[in-house]
């Protein structure tokens, strides 16, 4: 595959966005593309190695990149894990931190595992 003509975008602005973006992955991502272009890299498994993803990952992100360009490849999709505690359950801790019973992480955690059943390591 020719990913000199593949890729779009030139190297001057892709060497641009790599500066100017702060998430590391989201850099990392766009210098896997730039390593393509290139030629640095002549495979998605040489320039995933580079950028330090298997080369599954490698391959996914090609797919992202063809069907939608830097924008769809640099987002991210993660949005976190879901929370141990309820928001009700969250201001009842805060509430319990302010005052002096609670002085440290072993005494929060047991009060966590008590009172919500709630285990945290």
């Amino acid at each position: 595959m020719n990913y000199q003509v593949e890729i779009s975008e030139s190297i001057e602005y892709l060497r641009q966005l790599e500066r100017a973006t702060k998430d590391l992955k989201a850099r990392d991502r766009v210098r896997f593309i730039g390593l393509l272009k290139i030629g640095k890299a002549t495979t998605q498994a040489q320039a995933g190695a580079l950028v330090g993803l298997q080369v599954r990952q490698s391959q996914r992100l090609w797919k992202q990149y063809r069907e939608g360009g830097l924008s769809a490849m640099c987002q991210s999709n993660y949005g976190g894990g879901q929370a141990k505690l309820s928001p009700v359950e969250q201001e009842q801790l805060r509430r319990r931190l302010r005052g002096d019973d609670i002085g440290t992480l072993e005494q929060a955690r047991r009060y966590l595992k008590e009172e919500f059943a709630v285990d945290y390591t």
